[in-house]
């Protein structure tokens, strides 16, 4: 089995759910945002040699999880690792309580423009962490 590249994912994730945004389909675009961030922190973890992937190419415990979980493991971890601390995701969590990846499964008519949003910056914020760690600005 391959490795996960979560940096492509977190890439393609995010520029699916802007053109899901783009045509009004929120439940859709809201899940790839989530799934962006989550992709993003996990390429950060990666690149800054906290997350390691097991026999089977999976992430390590405890990042093996979605958001919020994944974003709270983050802070939890740059606290105790230089290259992270320099890199802090916000202590807000957009994603805590407003999105868990099981909402796949909803109607979907919870999604508002305000949930978008946060859960669309969130993304971003993650996707600058990911592109300053895996493009070697970090180091």
């Amino acid at each position: 089995m391959a490795s996960p590249d979560f940096r492509a994912a977190a890439e393609r994730h995010y520029e699916d759910g802007v053109l899901l945004s783009e045509q009004g389909r929120l439940p859709g675009a809201d899940h790839f945002f989530g799934i962006a961030a989550e992709c993003a922190i996990k390429a950060a973890l990666e690149a800054a040699c906290v997350l390691k992937l097991d026999a089977r190419g999976m992430p390590n415990k405890p990042f093996d999880q979605h958001c919020p979980g994944i974003w709270n493991e983050y802070a939890i971890a740059h606290g105790g690792h230089a290259s992270l601390s320099r890199l802090p995701l916000p202590q807000n969590n957009p994603f805590l309580g407003t999105w868990q990846i099981t909402d796949r499964y909803k109607e979907g008519g919870a999604v508002n423009s305000n949930a978008l949003a946060a859960h669309r910056f969130g993304a971003l914020v993650a996707l600058n962490i990911m592109q300053a760690f895996t493009s070697g600005e970090s180091n």
